[in-house]
């Protein structure tokens, strides 16, 4: 049985949503899978403009299934393709050339904190308790997810968050810089509502800038020049360039197609 949704309204937003409410949506080596091919699905489709994140029953993500892991951890052989699809998960989400939004609510924690920093958006509702507690579990966290929160919240905040291992409410989250939006509905509802001005954009120019803002948080802006520059020419050249100097000049509304 799938752990791992995705649908594609009709305007163009794609919802990913991680379905394992009995733990609190954490995520065992399926899990882990099947959201990584729900990122290149979200991806490979002309017709998905952004792309929501989110949890069923009342959780986001509460990281790591630490039982489904335990119970394998001595095969090296298992540990292996685990680190790997781990690995292709976070490389999937982070190559998406659209906007992605994370809707939180309740656990928000360890490898489902990750995940959640990793998308550009972070709207959270009041249920969401939210932190990585590698120092609980006597685990070192990725170097370069740090490199992802430091760019989020910041040096200070991140040594608070990972020496403390302590999970925050979403208005100190918030204080930190780690939630964009926080609301008193549904962070579902919030996050579509913060879908709509992106959905009519030129989407390669959002890809060029996807690229940039993702390369700049990473601290790999110089290794991914080649890649932003060609996306950039293929912006300057495209039908849509044409269609916004049109538009312009006609004062009218520019309709993209993204090509």
């Amino acid at each position: 049985m799938s752990s791992v949704s995705i649908d594609a309204d009709a305007a163009g937003i794609a919802t990913i949503t991680i379905n394992r409410p009995h733990k609190r949506n954490a995520c065992d080596l399926q899990t882990w899978s099947e959201l990584a091919e729900a990122f290149v699905e979200a991806a490979v489709s002309k017709h998905v403009r952004a792309v929501i994140l989110t949890g069923g029953g009342g959780h986001f993500c509460a990281g790591n299934d630490i039982s489904a892991t335990a119970a394998m951890s001595a095969d090296p052989d298992f540990m292996a393709q685990r680190a790997a699809t781990v690995e292709r998960c976070f490389r999937n989400l982070r190559a998406l050339r659209v906007p992605a939004i994370a809707a939180i609510q309740g656990a928000c924690v360890g490898g489902g904190c990750t995940l959640a920093s990793y998308c550009d958006f972070r709207v959270a509702d009041t249920t969401a308790r939210i932190g990585i507690t590698v120092a609980s579990q006597s685990l070192g966290y990725p170097t370069a997810h740090l490199v992802r929160l430091i760019s989020t919240i910041g040096l200070a905040a991140a040594r608070r968050w990972i020496y403390g291992a302590g999970l925050f409410d979403v208005q100190s989250a918030a204080r930190d810089g780690f939630i964009d939006c926080v609301t008193q509905g549904a962070a579902m509802d919030e996050a579509l509502r913060m879908a709509q001005p992106m959905l009519d954009k030129a989407p390669l120019s959002i890809a060029v800038s996807r690229a940039q803002f993702d390369a700049i948080a990473n601290q790999e802006l110089a290794m991914s020049l080649d890649e932003i520059d060609m996306l950039m020419n293929k912006a300057g050249a495209s039908k849509d360039r044409e269609e916004a100097i049109a538009a312009f000049l006609e004062k009218r509304k520019p309709r993209f197609s993204g090509y």
